[in-house]
C-alpha cells in the first residue's frame, strides 16, 4: 500500500508538480482568493480611457505593473514549492505537524509577506485614483461575466 502511495505521488508530482510555463500553473493558486481580495490592475488597464487616468496615475500604475507582479509571482511560487513539499513529507513519510514546525513557520512567513504585498499594491491603487475612478474599478471588477481574469 505505501509503495503504491509513494507511486503515485511520484507520477502526480511529475504529472502535476511541474509546470512548462510556471506562470500558467500559478494562475490558479492564489493566497487569498481573486473574490476576497481582488486583482484590479487588469481592470484598471481595460478601463483606463473610462476612468481618464492623469499622467501621473499612469506612472504610478505603470511602476506597480513593473514591481508588483515579480514580487507575487515570486511569493507564490515558493509557497506553492513548500506546498508541495509538505505534501510529500505528510503522505509519503508519514511527518506530523511538530516534525512539519519549521516548514510550517516559513510556509505562514512567504504567504504573510506576499499577501501584505498585494494588500499595499491595493492600497496604493486606491489612493492613487479619485473616489469616483475607483467605485467605477470597483463596479467593473464586480461584473462576474465581464471580469477581465
Amino acid at each position: 500500500m505505501l509503495h503504491s502511495l509513494k507511486k503515485w505521488f511520484g507520477i502526480t508530482l511529475l504529472c502535476f508538480g511541474t509546470s512548462v510555463n510556471a506562470q500558467d500553473e500559478l494562475q490558479n493558486y492564489a493566497l487569498i482568493l481573486k473574490d476576497n481580495l481582488p486583482h484590479l490592475m487588469k481592470t484598471i488597464m481595460k478601463h483606463k480611457s473610462e476612468l481618464k487616468l492623469t499622467q501621473e496615475q499612469q506612472q504610478t500604475f505603470k511602476k506597480l505593473k513593473q514591481t508588483i507582479p515579480p514580487k507575487m509571482h515570486q511569493g507564490l511560487h515558493q509557497a506553492q514549492t513548500l506546498e508541495k513539499a509538505i505534501a510529500k513529507d505528510v503522505l509519503i513519510d508519514g511527518a506530523t505537524p511538530q516534525k512539519l514546525t519549521q516548514k510550517l513557520d516559513e510556509l505562514t512567513s512567504i504567504k504573510r509577506q506576499t499577501t501584505e504585498t498585494m494588500i499595499g499594491a491595493l492600497n496604493t491603487i486606491r489612493s492613487t485614483l479619485t473616489p469616483e475612478q475607483y467605485q467605477t474599478v470597483l463596479n467593473h471588477y464586480n461584473q462576474p461575466n465581464k471580469r477581465p481574469d
